[in-house]
């Protein structure tokens, strides 16, 4: 069983590159900006009408719109249109859709065609043979891709990523599961030995260098939402980084949390590593996770650190790079976008992000033509005021 790979995916001289400069940030092909109300990025199932214009990164995931499983299919066209829908209003947005590496889904209507015509590509059962699925019946909503089977490869190549690389308002890919089976659905894993589970693992990372290289020569991008770190030497792709953490130690009194700058060397960690990045110019989404206590919370609760927040990320961006108010996925839920320094002009970066010298550290700064931006580490105070040139 093979299938045929569209040509562009396959052209020799744009993977070699890729893979000879695998050590080096291969950036999106998208023109780069550092206009923060350009820079705000959001990961939902939902379309929430004009808001949804005002981000710079817009990824739809699975369940974008979806009314019922497993006879509501054609997930990745109601994707598309929805990003057709969203350039419309604005044309520098970008727009990704979800794709699962581990998980055949059968509401995208290119899994369900391998479902029903091509088992050979999923994960079975070795007593009979049949495709591993998680649904009662014979609906298989969900089963498991083998990579390593090369007719696998060749099906993503030809359904999957080339859906994505003719569409004109989709601009990459949001993968998950990288690391594969069993990453969800561990008691599937009896059917396997640790050998077989873990030669499945590394077909599946392999599969998503595979893919994120085959995009980024395309002209398209990824991200990997989850499963291995996102900051390997491949650089194909978008990191993803949380906001430094809030210093802070356990109130007995309370059970809560009280601040403790003798504790702030995580977030002074987080600060360099993020700063390195974006001297860089890793592209990267910077969100916030931290004070919602599910990410599907459907409340309108606004960040009690928002400014500390916002800063950490202005200082360390580069210039592929996105900012999320809110969760990195927000489910049936859109973040707040109407805090009033999302849309100030910062002007142009006068150079990177830098650690203060002298004090006892922990304080940071970055200059830009119209604001200076500083966050101190140890009490977790920001400020953003007006440059003096």
């Amino acid at each position: 069983m093979r299938f045929h790979p569209l040509p562009l995916l396959l052209v020799a001289a744009s993977l070699a590159t890729l893979l000879r400069t695998s050590t080096a940030v291969v950036p999106p092909a998208w023109t780069p900006t550092y206009a923060l109300n350009e820079s705000l990025f959001v990961f939902h199932d939902v379309d929430s009408g004009a808001a949804e214009s005002t981000f710079g990164l817009v990824v739809y995931g699975w369940a974008f719109e979806k009314a019922s499983a497993p006879a509501d299919a054609g997930e990745l066209q109601k994707i598309d249109a929805q990003a057709a829908r969203v350039k419309a209003a604005n044309p520098r947005a970008r727009i990704m859709t979800y794709l699962n590496l581990e998980l055949g889904l059968g509401w995208y209507d290119q899994e369900r065609r391998a479902q029903e015509e091509h088992p050979g590509l999923f994960l079975a059962w070795k007593g009979n043979g049949s495709m591993i699925h998680s649904d009662a019946g014979p609906t298989m909503v969900q089963t498991w891709w083998d990579y390593r089977q090369s007719a696998t490869l060749d099906y993503w190549h030809s359904e999957m990523l080339r859906s994505v690389i003719q569409s004109k308002s989709l601009d990459g890919v949001l993968f998950d599961d990288v690391s594969g089976f069993p990453n969800e659905h561990k008691d599937v894993a009896s059917a396997f030995t640790p050998a077989e589970t873990a030669h499945i693992k590394n077909e599946t990372l392999k599969a998503a260098t595979n893919f994120t290289q085959a995009l980024a020569g395309a002209g398209k991008y990824s991200c990997i939402y989850e499963g291995m770190d996102p900051t390997d030497n491949e650089l194909a792709r978008f990191t993803f980084l949380t906001v430094p953490p809030k210093p802070t130690h356990p109130d007995p009194a309370t059970g809560g949390s009280l601040s403790s700058p003798a504790n702030a060397s995580a977030c002074v960690a987080a600060m360099r590593h993020a700063i390195a990045l974006g001297s860089a110019g890793v592209p990267m989404v910077m969100s916030v996770t931290s004070f919602k206590p599910t990410y599907n919370d459907k409340t309108e609760r606004r960040d009690p650190d928002y400014l500390p927040h916002l800063a950490a990320f202005q200082i360390a961006r580069g210039p592929h790079a996105f900012y999320s108010p809110d969760d990195l996925y927000n489910g049936d839920s859109t973040p707040l976008t109407d805090y009033p320094e999302l849309h100030w002009s910062y002007g142009a970066p006068l150079g990177a992000g830098r650690e203060l010298p002298g004090g006892r550290g922990g304080v940071f700064e970055r200059k830009w033509s119209a604001k200076t931006v500083r966050l101190d580490c140890n009490t977790y105070e920001a400020e953003i005021v007006s440059t003096s040139l």
